[in-house]
């Protein structure tokens, strides 16, 4: 494709598009930035060529052309451009990526601290429930030990009771008994003597005088002696009582 244009009467603009390379941006209104080769004034060799057309490309905007040389020096800073961006773009991974390993780290760290504080949070509070039901056992041991105590000393003061009532009882049977063998030894001395028992008479304490109950007190000290030294010789009664009417006819002056 070739063009001419007058500038001015006596100058003449021309140019022919080589190649077209491709569009880098479309508008709106159908003008499109290029990429071509274009032949300027039919000079050689053509030139790559970056502008805005007209649809038609009858029309053009101000632009920029550049000779083979120019353009392998733009791609390679372009080129130069883009591996810089690519090793930027690996370092700001890189760092990312150690970025989000740190995190990682951290957040397992806080996890297990946090996993420790909790055990030994159970821990305690498994050894204070513990505690507290050792506390609670203890407590009701001792309060079975102190009811059992009580239950023991109530025993003993109930046993201790009953014994005193029984010798209470044994005592006043004892004494009842020992008045019944009283009066049968009295019975029984009288016998031997040959005094009848149902005659005799004991000395009452209200109506005898004093040398009444001492001769009281002496007459039945000698008939328990009589009573005992029988029981123990075997003697018959008659004799002992012969014998000692003797012994006292003895000592009985006349």
């Amino acid at each position: 494709m070739s063009r001419k244009f007058n500038k001015n009467d006596n100058d003449e603009f021309k140019y022919t598009i080589r190649e077209r390379l491709g569009v880098i941006t479309k508008k709106q209104n159908g003008w499109s930035k290029e990429l071509n080769l274009v032949c300027w004034f039919d000079k050689e060799p053509a030139k790559y060529d970056i502008r805005e057309w007209s649809p038609d490309h009858s029309h053009m905007s101000r632009g920029i052309t550049m000779y083979s040389e120019e353009m392998d020096a733009l791609v390679k800073l372009y080129q130069q451009h883009l591996e810089d961006n690519e090793e930027f773009a690996v370092a700001e991974r890189k760092r990312e990526e150690e970025a989000r390993r740190e995190a990682q780290r951290r957040l397992r760290q806080e996890e297990r601290n946090a996993q420790a504080s909790f055990d030994r949070q159970r821990e305690l509070t498994q050894k204070a429930l513990l505690e507290a039901e050792r506390e609670q056992m203890y407590r009701e041991m001792k309060a079975d030990f102190m009811k059992e105590m009580a239950a023991e000393r109530e025993k003993f003061r109930n046993e201790q009771a009953s014994l005193t009532g029984t010798k209470s009882e044994e005592h006043k049977s004892s004494e009842a008994a020992g008045e019944t063998d009283f009066g049968r030894d009295e019975e029984k001395a009288a016998a031997a003597a040959g005094i009848d028992a149902d005659a005799f008479e004991a000395p009452s304490i209200a109506d005898g005088t004093d040398a009444e109950l001492e001769a009281a007190a002496e007459e039945s000290s000698c008939t328990e002696e009589n009573e005992f030294d029988t029981e123990s010789t075997d003697i018959p009664a008659g004799l002992v009582a012969e014998s000692e009417f003797a012994s006292l006819n003895e000592d009985v002056p006349f």
